[in-house]
């Protein structure tokens, strides 16, 4: 709902229900958790949300959502879920001791949370500016009168202006980016690490590969994923593997028995359709349907190659080769997003500036000509203070150490 005119209006009729929350008595053992507007079952606060109800069973963890397929999933799993604006979705947020969030307060029900403790992951690690940073989207100018009028509205409806207690880091160049990003104070960000990490190395956690590609293991030697990030927030129709030349890169993945995964972007999965990707024996869309979750996809990946995606920095706990393609470096940050450094700098790989490109590069990495770890390793420590499968345990410990009362 990012229509400025129609938050203002559920703001409106919902204002009631935000005073009736206000007289419910939160509980500190009660969790609710959502994700990605209410869209999705996945990220951060899905693997927190699980390993929850499996370690702590003094918490009572809830799923809060507006997909009903999802609801209708899980609850065949015998997960505690609800409609995030049904009566149980309202009641569970207004009780909730704690909240988790990985976009925004439109993950959950965001008129009943405002007395819990909030805690935000965001859902990557920026490499590209947002919130106050973001000066192409976020920080549109507005005249005088209306930038009056929003402050407000704010005011009377403090649903509406988001305010984090705890924000979920990894490690300090995390941490600089998003105090600055959400001006918030330095002491309410924590270097917990995120549980994505606990996911992407663990096996057991991944998709199987015959859910990822149809072959049997013994003829495919290497597995190549190409994750670009969304372009306009998924309402651009550029297409990078337009300048693919499908025949001659599906011919050079057969010789190396390797094949290549597509994955694109959860704004993007369902309104882009690759040519006939399907005809192609080495090249697979993925469904994103099947496979929404690329966390559980990236342990089986050999070589990624990305643009502006956070991806590549969760692929570097793997310590795995990785190729860059910005091919519209100068367009993408004009138009759609600034970096927050130096784009070479900024990325441990060879920087491709074509499909060519990209088949030179891996022809050298089938050679045994990965000569980047040295430089994955120093980016891996400014990004990273942790690299263990314990970052939801030292999650949960960090907030019940802020919900439970100084003695």
């Amino acid at each position: 709902m990012r229509n400025p005119l129609c938050k203002l209006f559920f703001g409106i009729i919902s204002f009631p229900f935000y005073l009736i929350s206000l007289l419910i008595p939160r509980s500190l053992n009660i969790w609710v958790f959502g994700a990605w507007f209410g869209n999705q079952f996945n990220d951060n606060t899905a693997y927190l949300f699980k390993y929850v109800l499996c370690n702590q069973s003094n918490v009572k963890a809830v799923w809060l959502t507006k997909n009903s397929q999802i609801i209708k999933d899980l609850r065949k799993k015998g997960y505690p879920i609800y409609h995030k604006n049904s009566i149980k979705g309202f009641w569970y947020g207004s009780r909730a001791g704690a909240t988790f969030i990985n976009c925004g307060y439109d993950d959950v029900n965001k008129y009943c949370i405002k007395q819990s403790l909030i805690v935000q992951f965001w859902h990557g690690i920026p490499l590209k500016k947002i919130k106050y940073d973001d000066m192409i989207n976020e920080n549109i100018q507005r005249p005088s009168i209306i930038t009056l009028i929003r402050n407000s509205v704010l005011r009377l409806m403090p649903f509406l202006n988001e305010r984090y207690d705890l924000i979920i880091s990894s490690g300090p160049k995390v941490t600089d980016r998003f105090e600055s990003a959400f001006k918030i104070h330095r002491s309410n960000i924590v270097e917990t690490g995120y549980p994505r990490m606990d996911i992407i190395l663990s096996e057991k956690s991944a998709y199987s590969k015959t859910q990822l590609h149809s072959y049997h293991d013994d003829t495919i030697e290497k597995i190549i994923l190409y994750a670009p990030t969304h372009r306009g927030e998924g309402t651009m129709e550029d297409d990078m593997l337009s300048y693919l030349d499908f025949d001659k890169f599906n011919e050079f993945l057969q010789n190396h028995k390797t094949i290549m995964l597509i994955k694109m972007h959860y704004y993007e999965s369902t309104n882009i359709n690759f040519h006939s990707i399907s005809e192609y024996s080495h090249i697979h869309l993925l469904d994103s349907h099947e496979i929404n979750d690329i966390n559980r996809v990236l342990n089986h990946i050999d070589v990624l190659i990305t643009d502006y995606s956070s991806v590549f920095y969760d692929f570097l706990v793997l310590d795995r080769p990785i190729l860059f393609a910005p091919f519209d470096l100068e367009e993408y940050q004009k138009n759609d997003r600034e970096l927050y450094e130096d784009y070479t700098s900024a990325t441990p790989g060879p920087i491709c500036q074509n499909w060519n490109d990209i088949q030179s590069q891996l022809e050298k990495y089938f050679s045994g000509g990965d000569t980047y770890q040295t430089e994955r390793k120093e980016i891996f420590k400014q990004y990273f203070n942790y690299c263990d499968d314990r970052n939801s345990e030292r999650i949960v410990d960090t907030v019940i150490n802020h919900l439970t009362p100084s003695s």
